[in-house]
């Protein structure tokens, strides 16, 4: 059981570096290329600021850095959580249309990473025991 606990916990570790490092990379092509980023997924009064996401993807990865380094891992939670929610909400319970069912395919393997990621994020809340000798 403590193998599969330590697999999520660093599935979840993993998954948010590397959703927050696509948001940073977005948010900054869309910053030096001028053009306007809308992502549905965002709150109404983020959605067309790519300043927003990547204020938004910074905090996530210092949530996740911070969590790896046993600090502050209430944080990392909260932001698992709001990053299932937001996936949830814009790809599920939005005006999001896919097209040819790529799309959703694509939303369906993001959301259930998401929602691994964040039982991972849960299990970092465990206490761990001290080594008995």
């Amino acid at each position: 059981m403590k193998i599969v606990a330590f697999l999520l916990r660093l599935f979840s570790y993993l998954y948010h570096l590397g959703l927050c490092a696509g948001m940073i990379l977005l948010s900054l092509i869309s910053l030096f290329s001028g053009l306007p980023i809308k992502l549905e997924q965002l709150p109404d009064w983020a959605r067309n600021g790519s300043h927003w996401l990547l204020l938004a993807a910074l905090t996530g990865a210092l949530t996740v850095l911070l969590a790896i380094r046993g600090k502050l891992r209430v944080l990392f939670v909260a932001w698992s959580v709001y990053a299932l929610a937001m996936m949830v909400r814009g790809y599920f319970f939005s005006t999001h249309a896919f097209s040819f069912g790529e799309g959703f395919s694509l939303a369906l393997y993001l959301t259930g990473g998401s929602l691994l990621a964040c039982v991972g994020a849960l299990l970092t809340l465990r206490r761990r025991r001290a080594k008995e000798y």
